[in-house]
């Protein structure tokens, strides 16, 4: 089946938004509402029928977006990002300077919005995340979902976070962290990723919520090697670090986890 994925002017019959979520020949995929038939890249799978009104899937065009030159834009953002800006950014977000860089993140100066890249399990950059100062995200037009991977050599151990930033604040921390792009999703990419990178067994750090949890519950009975998954007492990775959680503290916690 082909899919095509949505836009601002043909939206998720299912949602609403325009961004994320694809349609097909009979079926949609929505990443944000939840079916009884979920599919591998952490979204539902909802059919075209009587359930959905015929208008609003009749009104539905498929469009076709280009896929952005991402190694050329990282490119012309490398040449005008200030090292002064990001250290008042590393500093806003509480996290070090060089778990940003370790991230490939760059000032997006014509967006407005710094920018990091998702990529898929074997590096490759597949897409955008923006970020600007107000804390509002977005991702650059024709971007897919991906990780957000550091630069630095893989231990045997890796730390699984939502989000880029989460992932900057673990790295800070001094683990080898990655960032799915949401709570949901990015799974078959870690896959990859791990055994490219000779990953033996994962930390899970979720998000103290509903859907973090969930979402890590789900992640540790697919990602396929020894894991472990940590709800640490405050709301994300970063909060934890901005109040003055160590990583001796994480360790503690962690020699008092059962590993799946």
């Amino acid at each position: 089946m082909k899919w095509n994925r949505v836009t601002r002017a043909n939206r998720c019959p299912i949602c609403g938004k325009s961004d994320w979520c694809t349609v097909g020949e009979k079926l949609i995929c929505c990443m944000r509402v939840a079916s009884d038939k979920p599919c591998k890249n952490g979204g539902w799978f909802h059919p075209i029928n009587g359930d959905i009104p015929k208008r609003i899937v009749e009104q539905w065009r498929p469009t076709e977006t280009p896929t952005p030159n991402f190694d050329s834009l990282m490119d012309r953002w490398s040449k005008r990002t200030d090292e002064n800006a990001m250290r008042c950014l590393a500093e806003e977000l509480c996290v070090s300077l060089e778990s940003l860089h370790l991230l490939d993140c760059l000032h997006a100066w014509e967006q407005g919005a710094w920018a990091f890249p998702m990529r898929d399990g074997h590096g490759e950059i597949v897409g955008v995340r923006l970020r600007n100062c107000e804390g509002r995200k977005w991702a650059i037009r024709g971007s897919k979902q991906g990780l957000f991977v550091s630069k630095s050599p893989a231990g045997s151990t890796a730390f699984i976070c939502e989000g880029p930033t989460d992932c900057a604040a673990a790295l800070t921390l001094g683990f080898w962290a990655v960032g799915r792009p949401s709570c949901l999703g990015g799974t078959d990419h870690l896959k990859t990723l791990f055994r490219n990178r000779g990953v033996c067994r994962a930390v899970i750090l979720s998000d103290n919520d509903d859907p973090g949890i969930n979402g890590a519950e789900r992640l540790a009975s697919e990602i396929g090697i020894p894991c472990a998954m940590m709800i640490l007492p405050a709301k994300d990775v970063r909060e934890y670090l901005g109040t003055g959680g160590t990583r001796e503290m994480i360790e503690t916690l962690l020699s008092q986890t059962i590993w799946r």
